[in-house]
């Protein structure tokens, strides 16, 4: 039962990952703005992938700032997409050591508040060669044996989303000894009325 419920849920992500990839690249993928509660977002995330590594020798390593705003506006579905896709590629391809997520306000100005996203790992890394298509569509960096798993969209989805909500992600690897992925996005501040912020 386990294998035919992996392979269903595996099922769903190349259907949603293909859908999601069609519409944006044809334009027609819109974001919505709505309250994003930032902290329970990432705490959440947090929560999920401490546990992501208990049949492997990989420590997951949570760095969040303590003065990241409560709420924000911006696409809260989305941008869970964007670091869990950065985050299961990073686990994927770690079988030792550790796999970090940061989250750090980078910025703040009357109507808008920056935040950097870090996520790195202590990998196999992305050769050189490879680090300028890895955001590609179908590529998966570093493996043709098919040891590996996945649609070869998640590192493309989460590169598009990204500059869709106006940030660049940014890559830094050396092969055999990690890879780090960080992006900055600038978020609407939230005005809520007393009463949310009370509740």
């Amino acid at each position: 039962m386990a294998l035919i419920s992996q392979s269903s849920e595996w099922l769903m992500r190349v259907i949603t990952d293909g859908l999601d990839f069609s519409k944006i690249e044809a334009g027609e993928f819109l974001l919505v703005s709505e309250r994003v509660d930032l902290q329970k977002t990432i705490h959440e995330i947090c929560e999920l992938y401490s546990g992501g590594s208990e049949h492997k020798q990989v420590t997951f390593i949570p760095d969040i700032s303590d003065d990241l705003p409560d709420y924000v506006m911006g696409d809260q579905l989305r941008l869970i997409q964007v670091l869990g896709n950065l985050l299961n590629n990073a686990f994927k391809f770690t079988q030792r050591g550790y796999v970090s997520f940061g989250a750090y306000l980078s910025g703040e100005t009357e109507r808008g508040i920056s935040i950097l996203f870090v996520v790195e790992d202590s990998g196999r890394g992305i050769r050189k060669e490879e680090q300028q298509t890895v955001f590609e569509p179908f590529k998966q960096a570093g493996h043709k044996s098919g040891k590996h798993s996945g649609t070869g969209l998640g590192l493309a989805i989460a590169d598009r989303l990204v500059k869709l909500m106006g940030g660049h992600i940014d890559l830094k690897s050396t092969e055999g000894k990690g890879s780090r992925f960080s992006f900055s996005l600038t978020f609407p501040r939230y005005i809520g009325s007393a009463e949310e912020h009370s509740g």
